[in-house]
């Protein structure tokens, strides 16, 4: 059976969510509950019929996932992997250790749940460190027994080595997938379960809304965990909604200290080689207007995430950061919210595609940042030059303004 519950209009899932706080005077105590409603396709695999389209709530998924795991007993028999995308952000980190709570809640009895990825960030190093979790190399594992693969965090397998490569070795494997980035159908035709929304902020958002429902008391470990990806995507609250809080409410009620522990464990001293690639990036920057909107492009040999988010705070509309490696092309693509609200352009949906169409490599997002890995040699001068192109489609671009303002 192969089930996807999507996020938005139409093909997408559509989930309404309703925070209700309810205020005990007397107690002087606080209530939260929530609930999601979904939209389930069900596609049969047995004969290929496609069912019948269903409005379900958030439960549904989990009682796929209970029935996935508890009917096949194959699956719990053998290794689960749980993984996300590379260079792992403390969203992607809070997910991979919310889902193994999770499974385990389920199972109710000892599995092999195995946390893997390729590589992580400073910052998500720092939490794992903090936290104590064990996260096992894709060198030192077996693929043979692996009956799970779980992946949290990502909406293309390009970006998943690990992922791909299980996938490729076996064929019939059980496939889920937990994701709040754009929807994507080629990620919806192998998964066995997919669980997408493009209204949560995180997937840390979304393993803690499955925790809560499951009504699991999660330990501290998993709290901070959750706390830290959901901070670090929404910009420490700054893109906050109403349903936000009633997860933190849940999470936060393990300690008093969850909240403030995620925060610090987020601080991380820049580095010089951070500092450096930031201060040459605004040395070596391009501009141009777009009308009214600024649009900077550059080039860094590493830090082109951080390059970009810095360039973006000085008052930039979109910024452009490619970083040259050996074995690849790296860049970061960073958008204000008034450069969405004029232009209309979302760059997961839009930009990203038109980019890959011509140049060869991966890439994933959310409506105002983006991140490609594009094959070795590709320049700013080629990259610049395909981005304004797209954006003339939309409005005329204007002069190149002094490249060192």
């Amino acid at each position: 059976m192969n089930s996807v519950i999507n996020g938005s209009s139409q093909n997408y899932l559509e989930i309404s969510w309703f925070a209700f706080i309810c205020e005990a005077v007397e107690k002087n105590e606080c209530f939260i509950s929530f609930k999601i409603r979904v939209i389930l396709y069900n596609e049969l695999t047995t004969n290929g019929d496609k069912g019948k389209l269903e409005t379900k709530t958030m439960e549904e998924f989990l009682e796929n996932l209970r029935w996935l795991l508890l009917q096949e007993k194959s699956l719990s028999k053998g290794t689960i992997i749980i993984t996300t995308h590379q260079q792992a952000d403390p969203d992607a980190i809070g997910a991979m250790i919310g889902m193994e709570c999770l499974i385990k809640e389920i199972l109710k009895e000892k599995s092999n749940i195995i946390l893997t990825l390729d590589d992580a960030s400073v910052i998500s190093d720092q939490i794992m460190n903090y936290l104590r979790i064990t996260v096992h190399s894709k060198d030192a594992l077996k693929f043979s027994n692996v009956s799970l693969l779980i992946v949290v965090d990502a909406n293309n397998l390009e970006i998943c080595p690990i992922a791909a490569q299980i996938l490729r070795e076996k064929d019939e494997i059980s496939f889920i997938i937990i994701d709040h980035h754009e929807y994507s159908d080629d990620v919806a035709e192998k998964a066995t379960l997919y669980l997408h929304s493009s209204i949560c902020g995180s997937t840390s958002e979304m393993i803690a809304t499955l925790l809560y429902i499951n009504e699991y008391k999660i330990n501290m470990t998993v709290s901070i965990a959750l706390t830290c990806g959901i901070l670090y995507d929404s910009g420490f609250l700054t893109r906050a909604s109403s349903r936000l809080f009633a997860v933190l409410s849940y999470l936060c009620d393990v300690h008093p200290d969850v909240y403030s522990l995620s925060r610090n464990l987020l601080q991380v001293q820049m580095g010089p080689s951070e500092k450096i690639a930031r201060i040459k990036a605004a040395q070596r920057m391009r501009r141009r207007m777009l009308n009214d909107l600024i649009l900077l492009f550059t080039h860094v040999s590493s830090h082109e995430s951080s390059a970009a988010r810095a360039l973006l705070s000085l008052g930039a509309d979109l910024v452009v950061v490619v970083a040259q490696r050996k074995e690849e092309t790296r860049v970061s693509i960073r958008a204000s919210s008034y450069f969405k609200e004029r232009t209309g352009v979302n760059m997961a949906k839009d930009l990203l595609p038109w980019l890959l169409n011509h140049f060869e490599g991966s890439g994933g997002g959310h409506s105002r940042a983006a991140g490609l890995n594009l094959v070795s040699g590709v320049t700013l001068e080629v990259i610049m030059q395909k981005i304004l192109e797209f954006l003339e489609q939309i409005v005329s671009v204007g002069q190149e303004g002094d490249k060192n303002t």
